[in-house]
């Protein structure tokens, strides 16, 4: 069988509508669970397995033989310039003492190598049909690669150093960091002081942690009578320096979160005694990026509760708020909470209790609020639910979790005990500040490079020959959002769907690496409608507001 398609109809069947909404019985989700872990280890065989077919090819003779190569490759249609990140394996007899990165022109350039530990690894060469074990060293290098190629690679590898290893640059403000675009200052209650070095905007206050009461089910929220919110607003934080390099800058905060350990019986309010809520958050600030990433890890030993991360976003005349949808982009006002809605009947839920009202919204991988002159976005990473409150800062809340204690179906109640969320979670969201709104702000770029890095493989060269370049691009998209780059079903043609979510017009381009046979307009079905003027390697034409388009391209194989 087809591993893609395993993978593929594993993942569709985890789309059936109460099942992605989280609304069916535990062994539905654990079985959903199985499937979306079956779909990532095919998935990730997969890469591997094309990015070693791509090594294979490549013309190292312009590499030292034996040594250790390093292919990276950029899975976006844009060009980008990232901060690398990967361990390194190599047999002890290739002499390597002091590991160091280089260009396919023998170039050093600036990198940051730690020692691991001694590895016994299966090392395997180009044309060799059986696998070696061996003991190797194994090392964490991290470095700079600048321009890798759109849906293309770059190669690169490690050979000896003739300078001394990159120190750690000392750490004078454990609670400050700093690169060319952001200014970031860790407060004592763990929140952050934001600054925009293009424009000079501050935005303080920024990251802390709102818990309330939860009794509803997993169809709607439910809230509590008597409930008020808890906040690490008045927490202690702890601040660690986990790095500070030329590279990348990372901070750990640690905050002891007490709450309410559950309900109380009749679902009025919150029981008094407290339980300990233990909330670590990584801040990492790259030099050559601007944007701020958080990854925050807790433990959820509560039941009955929503918890959500808070960004006063400070832009108080800011009318709506913008997230991603599906092929779209869409703006939503900012309006203030009728509180007549407090009094409709809870319907599911036990008497007495109440509805919330719906001010929470989807997104996909964004949202962005503006002013018209500042604009703050918001990355994330699997993060589907947003608010934007109508408050004087204009506070954007990222819901981490919402438990409940039972679900109903039909006329009856079923307990839904995995839907506590008990045990570790990890979730990873970024801030992104800049001037005007999202459409000037090239935010869907951002947000790609956060959730989708470069992949990145090691192999040993040996010197070999080979017919593909050491750097190239095979796909280049400009102008429109990248939504698909396949092989039609049909046929052995690339397969491309690019959409606008912008309110007026735009052009695009398309650049190929090979000539261009042939190029059609298709529908959602990959059927051909009309013939697409086409250049000998590209194509450039507009496409309209709010448009899905869907091209199929043939060149020579």
């Amino acid at each position: 069988a087809d591993p893609l398609l395993m993978a593929w109809k594993a993942l569709l069947a985890n789309q059936c509508h109460d099942s992605i909404g989280g609304c069916a019985s535990d062994k539905v989700h654990r079985d959903m669970e199985q499937r979306f872990r079956k779909s990532l280890e095919i998935g990730n065989a997969l890469i591997k397995r094309a990015l070693m077919k791509l090594a294979s090819g490549i013309d190292c003779r312009r590499i030292p033989a034996d040594s250790i190569g390093l292919c990276v490759f950029n899975p976006l249609a844009r060009p980008r310039g990232e901060l690398v990140e990967c361990y390194v394996i190599f047999p002890k007899e290739c002499g390597i003492s002091a590991p160091s990165v280089f260009t396919t022109d023998n170039m050093e350039i600036p990198c940051v190598v730690e020692k691991r530990e001694n590895w016994t690894a299966n090392v395997e060469k180009f044309g060799m049909d059986v696998h070696a074990f061996t003991e190797c060293l194994a090392w964490k290098v991290k470095f700079f690669a600048d321009a890798i190629p759109s849906l293309g690679w770059k190669t690169f590898y490690i050979g000896n150093s003739g300078k001394k290893p990159e120190k750690r640059t000392a750490v004078t403000l454990p609670s400050v960091m700093e690169n060319s675009y952001l200014r970031a200052r860790i407060n004592r209650n763990g929140t952050i002081d934001l600054e925009h070095r293009q424009t000079g905007r501050v935005t303080r206050g920024l990251h802390y942690f709102e818990d309330r009461g939860e009794c509803g089910g997993p169809w709607h929220s439910g809230i509590l009578p008597s409930d008020k919110p808890f906040t690490t607003m008045k927490c202690r934080a702890t601040v660690r320096s986990i790095e500070e390099s030329d590279f990348v800058s990372v901070r750990e905060i640690s905050l002891k979160f007490n709450l309410p350990a559950d309900i109380t019986p009749d679902q009025k309010g919150r029981m008094k005694k407290l339980v300990a809520l233990p909330i670590t958050t990584r801040v990492t600030l790259k030099k050559q990026s601007d944007v701020l990433e958080f990854e925050t890890t807790l433990s959820n030993n509560v039941r009955n509760h929503r918890l959500r991360v808070m960004f006063p976003s400070g832009l108080r005349h800011a009318k709506t708020a913008e997230a991603q949808g599906q092929f779209d982009v869409l703006s939503r006002q900012i309006i203030p909470i009728d509180k007549s809605d407090y009094t409709i009947n809870g319907g599911d839920l036990l008497p007495g209790t109440l509805h919330a009202p719906v001010c929470t919204h989807p997104q996909v991988s964004f949202m962005d609020i503006s002013d018209g002159k500042y604009g703050l976005g918001i990355l994330n990473d699997g993060i589907c639910e947003y608010e934007t409150i109508d408050d004087r800062s204009r506070t954007v809340a990222l819901t981490l979790l919402r438990s409940f204690p039972r679900l109903k179906l039909m006329k009856t109640y079923i307990e839904a005990k995995d839907g506590q969320c008990f045990g570790e979670g990890t979730f990873r969201y970024a801030l992104y500040p800049h001037r005007g709104n999202w459409e000037k702000s090239d935010i869907h770029h951002r947000a790609d490079c956060f959730n989708v890095p470069p992949q990145v493989l090691q192999f040993l060269s040996d010197g070999k020959a080979g017919t593909l370049p050491l750097g190239h691009s095979l796909l280049e998209i400009k102008g429109a959002i990248v939504d698909c780059v396949k092989k039609a079903e049909r046929n052995n043609n690339i397969l491309l769907r690019i959409h606008n979510p912008h309110g007026a017009a735009r052009k695009f381009e398309i650049i190929c690496a090979k000539r261009i046979r042939k190029a059609w307009l298709c529908n959602l079905n990959e059927e051909r409608r009309s013939a697409l003027k086409a250049g000998r390697k590209s194509i450039s034409s507009t496409i309209a507001p709010k448009k899905i388009l869907t091209i199929e391209i043939a060149s020579p194989h």
